[in-house]
């Protein structure tokens, strides 16, 4: 996986980090572990399905993947922290990203925020450029290239582009990233 990380890294922040190139280098692969654990904390995760909402409490760091157009929403009900993916869809009566925050305030739920994770008009490019770089690894296909939205504990949002490579010799849960950035929460109950 370091070799595979090393020439996404490297093919996507040309220059970007000398320190990043040495330590995918065979140097630096000589003198340190690449699969190494750098850090670990306690998340859940929350899933998709097409024309639902799914939400999960939480007081830990929540992920969800498989973002094209869907929000992820952080509120509080009856006290409990919450965080939910909402689905998008181009279906009117399947998208039900408005629904659900609808829903929420005439629950009498607190809203924290939301973000979406990924659209087409704002990240479109980004994804295209690291498919460019990856699709060697992924076989040409980019649905895998998965975009990932992340709600830490101290509610604090991120957009985080990963792959898994195809092919023999990687493991089930081997991710590589190829772009991860902070996302600011929206306070208001509409959703575009």
């Amino acid at each position: 996986m370091g070799a595979v990380a090393g020439a996404v890294a490297t093919r996507l922040r040309p220059g970007f980090s000398l320190s990043r190139e040495a330590s995918y280098s065979a140097l630096g692969r000589a003198t340190t572990q690449a699969d190494r654990v750098v850090a670990a904390q306690a998340c859940n995760f929350v899933g998709y399905t097409d024309g639902k909402a799914h939400y999960i409490n939480s007081s830990n760091t929540v992920f969800s993947k498989d973002f094209s157009g869907c929000t992820m929403v952080a509120y509080t009900h009856a006290g409990a922290r919450r965080v939910a993916h909402v689905a998008a869809s181009s279906v009117a009566n399947m998208n039900c990203k408005q629904a659900f925050m609808t829903t929420i305030q005439g629950n009498g739920d607190a809203l924290i925020g939301w973000f979406k994770p990924f659209t087409q008009a704002a990240d479109g490019a980004r994804k295209a450029q690291a498919f460019a770089v990856i699709t060697g690894f992924v076989g040409g296909n980019i649905n895998r290239l998965t975009t990932f939205g992340i709600i830490t504990a101290a509610n604090v949002a991120y957009t985080l582009d990963a792959f898994k490579p195809a092919g023999v010799g990687y493991g089930a849960n081997d991710w590589v990233v190829t772009y991860i950035a902070p996302v600011p929460l929206n306070l208001g109950w509409a959703v575009p």
